[in-house]
């Protein structure tokens, strides 16, 4: 069914590897579109950042330290796009793959509990 090649394929709605697809192209796309990579981040920030990451010393280079904290802040900006989309996925997963999972601290009996 993901893979595109069902016998039970529907012509009327999107489903399995169609409706992931869609979910990934156009909707994710556009979340991400949505996201100003330099929104709540100004001159200053850069400025200060720079100016801590160097220190007392003047730095003949930008060092990196500086840029990996900036973008760490913002890439969690990109986080709830990310959890909805796999929200999204999943919940399509789930209809074409029903099953039951469990996160356990070991395989042993004691762990599995039917309900």
């Amino acid at each position: 069914m993901v893979d595109g090649k069902s016998q039970e394929m529907s012509t009327k709605e999107l489903s399995g590897g169609g409706r992931i697809h869609y979910i990934l192209q156009p909707i994710f796309v556009k979340c991400l579109e949505e996201v100003d990579p330099c929104d709540d981040l100004t001159d200053d920030d850069i400025r200060m950042a720079i100016q801590n990451a160097s220190g007392a010393r003047n730095a003949l280079f930008v060092l990196e330290v500086p840029f990996e904290f900036l973008v760490r802040r913002q890439n969690a900006r990109l986080l709830d796009p990310s959890f909805q989309c796999l929200r999204f996925v999943y919940d399509e997963l789930m209809k074409v793959f029903p099953f039951a999972f469990a996160i356990v601290s070991g395989e042993t009996m004691d762990n599995w509990r039917w309900q």
